[in-house]
């Protein structure tokens, strides 16, 4: 028996239906067909950035370099938060430390553009007709790095202020970079720029000359006193203070050992005496009685392998002398503690010398610094 159909044979199937073309779809298609020209686009610009990167070399060199100096001057401050003691509490010793730093920088980093030059009425009291015939024998900053006193051969000591030279020679770095970047901007060479804007050596002038008919051999300022310098001259039995806060012409002590002249003295350091006792400790009697000011005293060795120290207090009469051979002494440094003498004599022999616990030699009747070790350069050189 036929059955009749009331369904069509389609419904028993389902129906595909045709695919939407969305909107992202097209893009990909588009993306695909652009991918070949922003490749080529891609290794253009890699050309023009390797065109621009040797130009640019020096510039990202200077900005490391300030980023470098950044950093150093930010790690410099913030160690010295916890060291107020010193003079000026806190914000002298970081404003102190900065300039340090800042100065460290500069001679690191470039030449500063500066000669020193003597004025000809000096030259001519010298008795010399050019700066050729004489040179600098010694040369020493101050503890604040501001002031500059030089020596030299013909006995002049001569005071040089660099304190606006270091604030010109920073101001002139920060027009240099901004010119710099003016001129990248424009496309200039960076070759033509940097020989037009190379600055010219600035002549200074000393604030302060000083004339001593001796060949001056060594400068050293007073740590406590930065108004006050100690000068060594050859072959001269003899230590000269100058108090330059009254811009002197001649010195107002003369340091010499009557008992055994010497015959120079190569090099030397003030060391600080003890601290005066404080009112609270003196009792009620300090307040009658003036304080009492800092005893300082020298140090020098001289060419005849001696060492001397004296009182500034009496200059003619060393508080002990004593002998470590018969080479001359070339340098000398106090330990931190301030307790140990290290010197260093022309034979290249290192000794260490005890300055506060003093014995009394087999054949002297005062005590001297006793020496605690000795050694040889060469010897310990060819151990190793």
């Amino acid at each position: 028996m036929k059955r009749l159909a009331t369904q069509p044979i389609t419904a028993f199937f389902q129906r595909k239906r045709a695919r939407r073309i969305s909107i992202d779809d097209i893009e990909s298609v588009d993306s695909a067909s652009d991918s070949d020209q922003h490749s080529k686009d891609d290794e253009e610009k890699e050309q023009q950035d390797q065109a621009q990167q040797e130009p640019n070399k020096r510039h990202r060199l200077r900005a490391h370099r300030e980023d470098l100096m950044g950093i150093l001057q930010r790690r410099e401050l913030e160690g010295c938060t916890t060291s107020a003691q010193f003079i000026g509490g806190r914000q002298a010793l970081r404003q102190r430390r900065k300039q340090q730093l800042v100065r460290w920088a500069l001679t690191q980093f470039r030449t500063l553009p500066v000669k020193l030059h003597l004025s000809p009425q000096w030259e001519r009291q010298a008795r010399t007709l050019s700066i050729g015939d004489f040179y600098a024998s010694c040369l020493e900053f101050d503890t604040q790095g501001v002031l500059l006193a030089a020596g030299a051969s013909n006995g002049v000591i001569a005071l040089y202020d660099f304190d606006d030279v270091f604030h010109r020679s920073i101001n002139l770095g920060q027009r240099m970079s901004i010119r710099e970047q003016r001129e990248k901007e424009i496309d200039v060479d960076a070759e033509s720029t940097e020989h037009e804007t190379k600055p010219v050596d600035e002549i200074l002038h000393p604030i302060h000359t000083i004339f001593v008919p001796f060949e001056v051999k060594c400068i050293r300022w007073n740590p406590s006193n930065q108004d006050e310098i100690a000068c060594s001259f050859s072959n001269r039995n003899e230590i000269h203070l100058f108090s330059l806060g009254k811009f002197p012409s001649k010195s107002y002590k003369v340091l010499k050992s009557s008992s055994h002249p010497s015959s120079g003295y190569n090099d030397l350091l003030y060391l600080p005496g003890p601290e005066a006792p404080k009112p609270r400790q003196m009792g009620m009697h300090a307040l009658k009685t003036k304080p009492r000011e800092k005893t300082n005293y020298i140090i020098a060795g001289d060419m005849d392998g001696a060492i001397r120290m004296w009182d500034l207090r009496f200059p003619v009469r060393p508080v002990w002398s004593f002998f470590t051979g018969s080479q001359p002494i070339n340098s000398m440094i106090l330990s931190p503690n301030k307790q140990f003498l290290i010197c260093g004599n022309e034979a290249g022999m290192l000794m260490t010398y005890d300055i506060k616990n003093k014995v009394v030699p087999a054949f002297g009747s005062k005590p001297v610094p006793q020496r605690k070790a000795s050694i040889n350069v060469m010897d310990a050189i060819k151990r190793i």
